[in-house]
């Protein structure tokens, strides 16, 4: 007993290597709470890239960021300033000689930076599992997970396997610290939101891939929907031009008092996420976001599985669209980035989605969701 206490009292010092996009890095952000509550005291550095640092510089349970541009460095590659940037990345990943290396990613790219690693216990995932085979070169402790198990699952159990500690998934609210400007963009936001006459619902319609979007028929038709039995003013929030211009679109049409605001970072964002009653959004980093903010979503899925996307909790719930074309799958369709009409998401009827979010809604108001 006594041994098994000196060795839970040691001061790991780790580097989680997860370099893809803001949402697949959000849908992990949970390993940090189960590493800092078994080991307290642990230091977690992260191995990221450029586009998703915003995630995690403001996170409080990380200790160090190191930031790699990969995308930017294989187009510039023969440029000065590409060349002074990874020397820099090098340098940091070589700083520290790290009890563990955690790559959660599983490709060639992660793998390579693994490789730069100063650590004698390398984790990765089992050939069973990993995304690609090369990552394999790069690892000596592998991983074998179910790979249609819950994402927020999947990734803590990568770390309860390997500890050997089996505490349940806890999405404790994270709340990620705002700069001085950060906090200004916030006030004014808020600002616009207490303006509007009824309690505000936060929609997130824009997502990476077109097909898993709702058509604006459908948003426009559901919103009217909800308009006879939901007191909701909707705020609406955009990423590009294209989103922003759709927005406005929609809010012509529809009967709720709304505002359009975009250009957020993700701090940000996720503080106007406290100010609003939930979150309405597709597959996508906004989802994820609120998940880990303590704020109730509700999701659309088409081409993607709500069982292993979705936030797990009551307080999340989500509609999961069908195939006009009978495709099955367990994760992703086959034909996300190639099918031709999207059905999944863009027919859906908007009655059978209001009437779900009327559910959604009730609990709510009365506060009868767990989050």
């Amino acid at each position: 007993m006594f041994d098994i206490l000196i060795i839970d009292m040691v001061m790991y010092r780790v580097l989680i290597i997860k370099t893809s996009g803001i949402g697949d890095v959000i849908q992990s952000l949970a390993v940090l709470n189960y590493l800092h509550k078994e080991f307290p005291g642990i230091k977690v550095d992260w191995v990221v890239e450029k586009r998703s640092y915003d995630v995690l510089r403001s996170h409080p349970l990380i200790n160090k960021v190191i930031i790699v541009d990969i995308r930017n460095w294989k187009k510039n590659f023969l440029t000065k300033k590409v060349h002074q940037e990874f020397l820099s990345s090098y340098r940091s990943i070589r700083e520290v000689e790290y009890d563990y290396v955690f790559d959660i990613q599983g490709n060639t790219k992660s793998g390579l930076i693994n490789m730069f690693v100063k650590s004698k216990t390398k984790v990765g995932f089992s050939k069973e599992c990993v995304p690609e085979w090369t990552n394999l070169l790069f690892t000596n402790h592998k991983i074998n997970l179910d790979i249609n198990k819950n994402i927020y699952e999947f990734y803590v159990d990568f770390f309860r396997i390997f500890f050997n500690k089996k505490s349940s998934l806890e999405l404790n609210r994270i709340k990620l610290s705002l700069l001085s400007e950060e906090s200004k963009r916030y006030e004014a936001v808020v600002k616009q939101i207490s303006a509007l006459k009824k309690p505000c619902f936060m929609f997130v319609l824009g997502s990476h891939w077109e097909n898993k979007k709702l058509s604006e028929k459908t948003v426009c038709d559901f919103l009217q929907l909800v308009a006879r039995k939901c007191e909701i003013s909707v705020l609406f929030i955009y990423g590009s031009l294209e989103e922003k211009q759709k927005a406005e679109r929609i809010s012509q049409q529809i009967p709720q008092d709304s505002l359009v605001i975009g250009d957020l970072t993700i701090p940000t964002w996720q503080a106007v996420m406290g100010d609003v009653l939930g979150v309405f959004s597709m597959d996508s980093s906004g989802l994820h976001l609120a998940a880990v903010a303590g704020v109730p979503t509700f999701a659309v899925f088409g081409p993607s599985s709500s069982s292993v996307y979705n936030p797990p909790g009551e307080g999340h719930v989500a509609i999961q669209g069908t195939c006009p074309y009978q495709k099955s799958f367990n994760k992703r369709c086959s034909i996300l980035r190639t099918c031709t009409s999207g059905s999944c998401c863009k027919d859906i009827n908007a009655m059978v989605l209001s009437e779900i979010f009327f559910d959604f809604y009730s609990k709510i108001t009365l506060s009868k969701l767990t989050i």
